[in-house]
């Protein structure tokens, strides 16, 4: 049975996820229009920054998605879903602010932002195990 009420949660967390990928992106192009660097990052550490924090979201991202979609289509309530997606927003909105600070060491919101990715990783992914294995129910 599809839960549309969960499905449609997804898909708000998707395009403003999809929002945020896209604003990184365009803050390259920016700065790659604004230095004259084409490829690369030249030797600009603020172009580097911002390729990586964009860089970075897409590694992550796309499969938290996926996971958060099939949560839902295996029938997780509509506020797990909220909860997550909102979760790695503001996480991956943290660490996108956090990574683009040019000083040194670990700002705080570059490591929260990673911290609590690697948490909402771990919570779908084991979600979705759980949900396969017949262990327990999160949904």
């Amino acid at each position: 049975m599809t839960n549309i009420d969960a499905l449609t949660a997804a898909s708000l967390w998707v395009a403003a996820h999809m929002l945020l990928i896209w604003f990184l992106g365009i803050h390259v192009t920016r700065l790659r229009m604004k230095l004259g660097v084409g490829t690369g990052v030249g030797d600009d550490p603020k172009l580097e920054r911002a390729v990586r924090a964009h860089g970075n979201a897409t590694e992550h991202v796309p499969v938290l998605l996926v996971g958060l979609g099939f949560m839902a289509l295996l029938g997780a309530s509509p506020m797990v879903i909220h909860i997550l997606g909102a979760t790695l927003f503001v996480a991956r909105l943290a660490h996108a602010q956090g990574i683009q600070v040019l000083d040194k060491g670990l700002p705080p919101g570059r490591a929260g932002g990673n911290i609590v990715t690697w948490v909402v990783t771990w919570l779908i992914a084991l979600a979705l195990i759980f949900n396969f294995a017949g262990l327990i129910s999160l949904f």
